[in-house]
């Protein structure tokens, strides 16, 4: 979870007298550290997210503050769980509304990504402890060298300050079992299930909830097409898809993790976000 003082979405619409509960899955953040001495193992990948977890986050916080549905709002991979949860007919009538930052319905246009994940094997070891090795780096060398670095910011967009924070606060590592199937998707173009049995893209179509979508319009891992293919797939009658960044109306281009950390953040996407939950409120807590 990205919490980076006035510019944290969270405290933005929880100042906005909204109920907000943060998600940090498995292994991150707050939820239980992977250790010698831990029960938490490194076994689990993107389908055990989706299906057990996202669920049981949802289910928590109804019990919690009474409510009858959330809104899930979500970045990236937190946008990409809630897609495949919502294809579950029960899973929908407890979300009022999705909205999804910068998270892809398929894996057919990452361009940039492709090179790389060729090599995914040699990545591996390196994706699995970024988190503990990314505050040792220093920010141009994540930059300019390292594959995570170089895609992940606009660097126009996002100063040297919160570069620094995020090296030390939001970089993880990554399972094994969770990057080989990301290096799957994005070298075959598909997006299912790691046993097969569920097309994650094919099954969109299912979802009819109110969805915001929001793409950057320079970020290089989740390019603008692969999240207007979700606005043309899904259901829903109640859906909005905005591409941010210079030439869109927004004074600089926006990258992946700008769209949550970016110089205008606060003036140029969350109100947005907290109008579009207003219109879609019906006193649901926000996860």
């Amino acid at each position: 979870n990205l919490d980076f003082g006035e510019r944290s979405l969270a405290r933005y619409l929880s100042m906005h007298g909204y109920d907000v509960w943060l998600f940090d899955k498995r292994g991150c953040g707050m939820s239980e550290q992977r250790g010698f001495f831990s029960r938490v193992r490194y076994g689990w990948n993107f389908d055990d997210i989706a299906r057990f977890d996202v669920p049981a986050v949802i289910a928590a916080v109804r019990e919690k503050t009474g409510a009858a549905q959330v809104h899930w709002v979500g970045h990236s991979e937190g946008g990409l769980v809630a897609y495949v949860h919502l294809q579950r007919p029960a899973a929908r009538r407890e979300v009022a509304s999705l909205v999804a930052i910068g998270s892809p319905g398929s894996f057919r246009f990452q361009n940039d990504l492709r090179p790389l994940v060729r090599f995914g094997r040699w990545l591996t070891p390196l994706v699995a402890l970024q988190g503990t090795l990314a505050p040792f780096l220093i920010p141009w060398l994540w930059l300019r060298f390292l594959p995570p670095g170089y895609l992940t910011i606009f660097p126009p967009n996002v100063e040297f300050r919160v570069l620094c924070e995020a090296l030390v606060n939001l970089v993880t590592n990554v399972p094994r079992g969770l990057f080989g199937q990301y290096v799957t998707w994005i070298t075959s173009g598909t997006w299912r299930s790691e046993d097969g049995s569920s097309d994650y893209e094919g099954g969109l179509g299912k979802i009819d909830v109110p969805v915001f979508l929001i793409a950057g319009s320079a970020d290089r891992i989740v390019p603008p097409a692969s999240v207007e293919l979700v606005y043309e797939r899904i259901a829903s009658t109640q859906k909005r898809f905005d591409i941010v960044g210079k030439g869109y109306g927004e004074a600089e281009a926006y990258g992946h993790g700008d769209l949550l950390v970016g110089r205008n953040v606060v003036a140029e996407i969350f109100p947005r976000i907290e109008a579009w939950l207003c219109a879609h409120d019906s006193l649901s807590s926000l996860s």
